[in-house]
This record gives structure tokens, C-alpha cells and sequence, in this order.
């Protein structure tokens, strides 16, 4: 089993990841890219540290074609966020994973295929990987595809499971940019309904703490001074 740090050890208490999260909106991208950085301590291979260094620098060069996300660089600090949690909460995470959990919206956000991902010189299970996370976003709310997509993800690895539970961790804890209070209200819904029990699977204590974070969605208000 992968050992995992108590999540309160590794995000703080609720509010409190909260509002960072909040902050890290507005803040340089090369503040999350420094702290991920600083969490590769449990890595032993310097290769792998360079891959992950390759990777930002890959999405760094690529331009945004989805409107809800227009500028890549205003957006990097969500990926950043995933990363740095997984080489927290998992500090002897196999580093493909970070690599992936850095890269997990690759496909929505530039509109690459997955030959285009591997002819980059990433590999077949990496592309793998990053399209099980790829979400349909015409189907986000439909809960017969959402079943078969958490299958599947659950059905890939352990790890994999972990980079979408923290993925929907951070969009939570970010939610206060919904300006609609029922929107945000389904938001955490849907996320208690179908990663939720994920999360329970992966620890209780795990488990836990994201039913602390999706009550806390349910109840937040709109913060109209931060913008994605």
C-alpha cells in the first residue's frame, strides 16, 4: 500500500486550504511551480525531478483552445496545485504519476490528440492515463457517463484514483468563483455522490476530510474579488 500522510497534515484545515486556494488564483505561476518543486523531496531519482521540470515547461509552451480556460499560464496554477498535492499527501508516489497529475488536463486544455501526446515523447501509458482523467465536459453532469467514468479511473490504479480525488479537491476548495449559489451547490452534489466514496477507498481518513471540504462548498459564498 502507498504511503499516505494525514490530510490535514498536508492541506490544513479547510478554511484554511480554502483560502489559499483562493489566493493562488491571483498569485505568479512561478509561486506553485516553486512549491512543487520543494515537495519532490521523497523522489530519489534526479531524472525523475527533470521530467517533471519538462513537463511545466511543455505546458507552459502550449496555448489554451477551451474558453473557459483562455490563458494557459493563468490557469497552470490548478495542475500545479495537484501535483504538489500528491508528492505531499504520497511522498513515494512513483514520479510518472506526478507527471500526470502536472499534465492531467492536457487534452481539454490545448486540444491534442493522444498520438500528438506520444509523439511529444511522452509514453502510451501516460497518455493513457491523462485521457482516463479527461473528462466529457457535455457529460459532467450526467450520472450514468460520471459512473463509467470513475470506474474506469478506479479500475486504472490506486494512483490514479488519488490524482482525481485531489483534481476535484482543488476545484472545491477554488469554488467560491461560482457566482451562482445553486451551481456551486450541485458542484459539491455531484462531487459527494461520485468522488466522495473514492476517497473513502483510498483512506477513511482521506475519506474524511474531502466530505469535510464538499460540506464546506455546500455553504461557501461568492467571492467576486477572484477570477480563474
Amino acid at each position: 500500500m502507498l504511503l499516505m500522510l494525514k490530510p490535514e497534515d498536508v492541506f490544513g484545515g479547510v478554511s484554511k486550504a480554502a483560502g489559499e486556494k483562493m489566493e493562488s488564483l491571483v498569485s505568479d505561476p512561478s509561486d506553485p511551480f516553486d512549491d512543487l518543486m520543494k515537495s519532490l523531496t521523497g523522489l530519489r531519482n534526479s531524472d525523475a525531478v527533470v521530467d517533471i521540470k519538462q513537463a511545466y515547461a511543455f505546458l507552459l509552451g502550449k496555448e489554451s483552445v477551451t474558453p473557459h480556460h483562455p490563458s494557459l499560464k493563468a490557469y497552470i496554477s490548478h495542475p500545479l496545485r495537484v501535483a504538489t498535492y500528491l508528492a505531499r499527501i504520497a511522498p513515494e508516489i512513483d514520479s510518472r504519476y506526478v507527471v500526470v497529475a502536472l499534465m492531467h488536463n492536457v487534452f481539454e486544455i490545448t486540444g491534442m490528440s493522444d498520438a500528438q501526446l506520444v509523439a511529444e515523447g511522452y509514453d502510451s501509458e501516460i497518455s493513457k492515463a491523462i485521457r482516463l482523467l479527461t473528462i466529457d465536459r457535455a457529460n459532467e453532469e450526467n450520472k450514468v457517463y460520471l459512473k463509467h467514468f470513475y470506474k474506469g479511473i478506479e479500475g486504472h490504479s490506486f494512483e490514479l484514483s488519488l490524482i482525481r480525488c485531489l483534481d476535484k479537491l482543488d476545484n472545491l476548495l477554488g469554488s467560491q468563483i461560482i457566482e451562482d449559489d445553486i451551481e456551486r451547490y450541485r458542484y459539491a452534489e455531484l462531487a459527494g455522490e461520485f468522488v466522495q466514496p473514492m476517497a473513502v477507498r483510498i483512506s477513511p481518513e482521506f475519506g474524511n476530510y474531502f466530505s469535510d471540504v464538499v460540506e464546506f462548498t455546500k455553504s461557501a459564498k461568492h467571492l467576486p474579488d477572484y477570477k480563474c
